[in-house]
């Protein structure tokens, strides 16, 4: 799944990276139930790195970092 999402994003599609911080409806207003994934992924890494670490799980821990990297990455 993030490495569809990072997919998506690359490029520097500014409208899809903007997308996956929040959801907005037609009009520009921020959605209630608008989920921020980018915030999500790093929390995630975040327990990744304190708990499951280890040599069979590096290409997990790689790809949530690439996936990152993608999402924040602006224009070049």
């Amino acid at each position: 799944m993030l490495r569809f999402l990072q997919l998506l994003c690359e490029g520097h599609h500014e409208h899809l990276q903007n997308h996956l911080r929040e959801q907005k409806n037609q009009h520009g207003n921020k959605q209630p139930n608008s989920f921020d994934f980018i915030a999500y992924i790093a929390t995630i890494l975040g327990q990744y790195v304190k708990n499951y670490v280890n040599c069979y799980s590096t290409e997990m821990g790689i790809q949530m970092i690439e996936a990152l990297v993608e999402f924040v990455q602006g224009p070049c």
